[in-house]
């Protein structure tokens, strides 16, 4: 064997070994999704002067944690306008922490007015039709939409936890 195929066996060997740690390297920053926190179960009422407000969405976004990948804890509101928190599955709850928390609300889907859903509702959106608008029609007119300007907080506490009504003006 001449000095330059051992030479170039020898590069083969190392170039080789080189890529295989950094495909290991790469391989450990992908090990999967992160492990579930536990989560505890919330739940609650949203209210617009004192009258339910029924399949209005909302979310949760820890305080404090501007982490684009953080858990959205979510519900969607009945026609009572009570809620149920989920995370992983439904009705799950959240993981303990602070959460700011924004909603939206565009009645429900089959209505035909917005007055149906909520008479709390002022007479201009009450002949509302929500036909090719219905994705952009908010009954709050978005002032609870963004979490961080909402002024609502929600506390999970490390056991059952229930949201004091949120009674939306």
């Amino acid at each position: 064997m001449t000095r330059a195929a051992v030479v170039r066996g020898g590069w083969v060997r190392v170039a080789t070994a080189v890529f295989v740690a950094q495909l290991g390297l790469v391989q450990s920053g992908c090990g999967g999704p992160p492990p579930r926190q536990k989560v505890f179960s919330v739940k609650g009422r949203i209210l617009a002067k004192g009258a339910p407000v029924g399949h209005a969405k909302l979310f949760l976004v820890p305080v404090g944690r501007e982490d684009p990948e953080a858990l959205r804890p979510r519900a969607t509101t009945s026609s009572d306008g009570s809620f149920v928190i989920s995370t992983y599955a439904s009705g799950d709850g959240a993981p303990v922490g602070e959460y700011a928390v924004g909603i939206t609300w565009r009645g429900p889907h089959n209505q035909a007015s917005a007055k149906d859903a909520n008479p709390a509702i002022g007479a201009e959106e009450s002949g509302k039709d929500f036909g090719k608008d219905e994705g952009r029609f908010d009954l709050f007119k978005n002032r609870y939409r963004d979490p961080k300007s909402s002024g609502i907080k929600i506390k999970v506490d490390a056991a059952p936890t229930v949201v004091p009504d949120i009674d939306l003006k």
